[in-house]
């Protein structure tokens, strides 16, 4: 009897033991684990190319997409709205995703009352967002003078806007540049975004996510 409770008693000690050292294992990946985001768009003439990649667990999970060609139209058969053209690589086959202004605006008001809503989480995962590149070249022209200086000049403003909301998560200084061509049209640009955000941040923020729908 005693050598039958003795063996349970190992065999309890040894889950026990394997049960902590899972939990352990998990509470330290979480709190050292960084989740990673990275985009990188890049436009040359009617070339386009948008990359997309999340990394996890110092690089044992990793998701990337890439998508070599998008068309914007901004009418679709005469209606106001946003025509997305996707094309994979060589595939002959395109696909169109359309939406009218009118859905755009209702998405607008939707991404708008959530942020109200969830504002609390939303500011929470800001504030411990770390970027850690952020580059932005255009090469723009018109085709005339007057108009290519109004445009880069609006274009400079958002630059200068996106820089001055991303400099409190810099971890590296940011590169912008602006280039007109007053002589030809044209237009080519570079985006380099990356950001990275600590896992157990995420848990927390999912946490007051759950605590302002309570609220409501």
């Amino acid at each position: 009897m005693l050598h039958s409770l003795f063996t349970k008693l190992v065999r309890y000690s040894l889950w026990f033991l394997i049960i902590f050292t899972t939990a352990a294992l998990a509470a330290v990946l979480i709190a050292f684990s960084r989740l990673t985001l990275r985009l990188e768009y890049k436009r040359q003439g009617s070339d386009d190319r948008l990359f997309i990649e999340a990394v996890a667990f110092w690089g044992l999970l990793r998701y990337g997409l890439t998508v070599p060609v998008i068309g914007v139209n901004l009418a679709v058969e005469d209606v106001p709205g946003v025509k997305i053209k996707v094309a994979e690589g060589e595939k002959p086959d395109d696909e169109e995703y359309v939406a009218s202004f009118s859905v755009i605006y209702c998405l607008l008001r939707r991404l708008g009352a959530f942020y109200t809503r969830y504002r609390q989480a939303v500011l929470y995962l800001w504030r411990r967002l770390r970027v850690t590149c952020f580059e932005w070249h255009t090469m723009l022209g018109t085709g005339e003078p007057a108009t290519t200086g109004a445009a880069c000049g609006l274009l400079w403003g958002l630059k200068g806007f996106m820089m001055g909301r991303l400099n409190p998560q810099f971890q590296d200084p940011g590169s912008i540049s602006l280039v007109p061509d007053f002589k030809s049209p044209g237009f080519s640009t570079l985006i380099k975004l990356a950001g990275s955000i600590q896992l157990r941040h995420l848990l927390t923020s999912g946490y007051y996510f759950l605590r302002c729908l309570k609220r409501t």
